[in-house]
């Protein structure tokens, strides 16, 4: 018999805050599990992904430098980036 302090959500939402430390939330659903990521994509943290069963399928990241809020839905197996990626536009003569 399982008793509830056993059981284990099948999704997890995971984030890592701006500091680095690392925390993770139990969802039973990924309905569930998009809105406690939605809920923890804010200035505080700067990646939220969402695992299940301990592979990530869903991720988000936002730059820690630059002064901006946007995320941006990114590869689950991508680098992080810690700031500002420069885009270099070249025009022909």
């Amino acid at each position: 018999m399982v008793q509830a302090e056993d059981y284990i959500a099948p999704f997890r939402v995971h984030a890592r805050n701006n500091q680095g430390h690392d925390w993770h939330v139990w969802a039973a659903s990924l309905d569930t599990a998009k809105i406690i990521a939605k809920g923890n994509r804010h200035s505080g943290n700067h990646m939220v992904c969402i695992e299940e069963s301990g592979e990530r399928m869903l991720r988000w990241d936002r730059d820690k430098i630059g002064g901006e809020n946007r995320w941006r839905k990114v590869d689950v197996d991508a680098l992080e980036t810690f700031g500002i990626v420069r885009k270099v536009v070249r025009r022909g003569r």
